[in-house]
């Protein structure tokens, strides 16, 4: 399973040095990868889980706006899942009494089921969801989202290490390139050591073309956020 240690391993061996003997450190490695890379791979390959909203998550003074309660920096909504709910432009009484009977409360529910417009969605970041059209939730609701990968890196699949590590790679050569391109070589305890500054300098380029190429196949893939929930 992919760590912070593999991690840190895998770019000594590919940088080819020993991160405590020149300018950049673990910590500083590591605030590269959470902040730039991680979150730059889940826009393409996101971890998914599953929340729960009802009428006590609700946005005060709004009909339809939720809170979404997730640990996990929210990069979009996948999918919203609700078959048990009444549209809230129903008359008061009548909802009152489809709350109370169970079997006049599913009539309601199929005879929306026919004639309901599509639902839509629409999520505002950080961690709301609006819902069209309105709605009183009866039952909680669940809500599939697309987040940033945990600080664990555990979610990253085996299928997909090799892209996230491609992309690490590049991340901490561009940000080491930023340094060292105003230096030739740098001092250190074993003497001099060359920077590569021409292999670091083309990591940007690279990065680029690297993002570009996931978002062409990102655009192909079947599962990817719909707007209407039937």
């Amino acid at each position: 399973m992919l760590n912070a240690t593999y991690i840190l391993q895998y770019l000594e061996k590919k940088l080819g040095y020993k991160f405590n003997e020149l300018e950049i450190d673990p910590n500083e490695i590591m605030d590269t990868v959470l902040s730039e890379s991680l979150p730059r791979f889940s826009k393409f390959y996101p971890y998914q889980t599953v929340v729960l909203i009802g009428e006590k998550d609700k946005v005060e003074g709004t009909k339809n706006e939720y809170y979404l309660n997730s640990d996990l920096d929210i990069i979009n909504v996948n999918r919203v899942i609700t078959n048990d709910y009444i549209y809230s432009d129903i008359n008061p009484l009548t909802r009152t009494e489809v709350m109370g009977d169970p079997f006049t409360k599913q009539a309601v529910v199929d005879m929306y089921s026919i004639i309901k417009n599509p639902i839509t969605f629409e999520f505002t970041y950080p961690n709301i969801i609006t819902i069209n059209p309105a709605m009183i939730l009866i039952n909680n609701c669940y809500v599939k989202l697309n987040v940033v990968h945990p600080k664990h890196f555990g979610t990253i699949p085996i299928n997909l290490q090799d892209e996230f590590l491609q992309l690490v790679l590049l991340d901490v050569k561009d940000s080491l390139y930023q340094i060292r391109h105003r230096f030739s070589n740098l001092q250190t305890p074993y003497g001099n050591i060359e920077l590569f500054i021409d292999d670091l300098q083309d990591a940007d380029d690279k990065r680029k073309e690297l993002l570009e190429n996931w978002r062409r196949n990102f655009a192909k893939q079947a599962k990817r956020k719909k707007l209407y929930i039937y």
